[in-house]
């Protein structure tokens, strides 16, 4: 990606958790980096396509962890630093937490594209699921009851932050309180075998993000 395209996307990001998706224009972002209108044309020809682009990085970001796993190998998955991971990059990509329903609904193209990508994380935590569950690190589960659970962590992680934001405006904690959700739901399918292993996690701190000391959950 060259240097110019990727300081409209990064300019755009930016814009878009400032202002709101739906707020900001193709003007704002081009007055922000002090170029020309016809200048962002040439490497993006509209807003959507910027959008496209920045959603791709977030499912990239979101999945690359997942994708890591050589599904052949006994591996104890950690979905604590999955999830502390995935709070940086919600943080990141804020807007996309707060307004995704909004741009669904509002956007036929972005709809069909973020349907697309919903079937690809559907397969791939559907060969986490059962890769934990063939090594005893997740209790035993149906194939339907694997397809309702990746459901409904989809619609707690979809869902949650609306929750939260109606009850307190402070969006960090809020975002927080979303992957917490996630945790506490996850928590009972992990097998004694899971829960007694003792492996390190990364650093909270370093992280900027405690999750209630995830250390001491288990």
């Amino acid at each position: 990606m060259s240097k110019r395209k990727n300081n409209i996307i990064e300019t755009s990001i930016s814009l878009f958790n400032k202002k709101g998706y739906m707020n900001t224009s193709t003007r704002h972002i081009a007055q922000s980096m002090n170029i020309s209108v016809g200048n962002l044309y040439y490497y993006f020809k509209n807003k959507e396509d910027i959008l496209i682009e920045i959603f791709n990085h977030f499912i990239d970001e979101i999945l690359y962890e997942v994708k890591k796993i050589n599904f052949q190998e006994d591996t104890m998955f950690l979905f604590e630093n999955l999830l502390i991971n995935n709070y940086q990059i919600e943080r990141k990509y804020a807007f996309l937490t707060i307004e995704i329903n909004t741009i669904i609904m509002s956007n036929p193209n972005f709809r069909k594209i973020r349907q697309e990508s919903l079937f690809l994380e559907i397969d791939l935590f559907k060969k986490l699921i059962k890769h934990q569950i063939k090594f005893g690190y997740f209790i035993k589960l149906a194939e339907e009851e694997i397809n309702f659970l990746i459901s409904n962590v989809w619609t707690i992680a979809v869902n949650s932050y609306t929750f939260w934001s109606l009850l307190d405006k402070n969006i960090e904690e809020n975002l927080k309180n979303s992957i917490r959700n996630i945790y506490y739901f996850l928590k009972p399918y992990f097998t004694q075998k899971r829960l007694a292993l003792k492996e390190p996690i990364k650093s909270q701190e370093e992280l900027e993000f405690k999750l209630d000391d995830i250390s001491a959950l288990h």
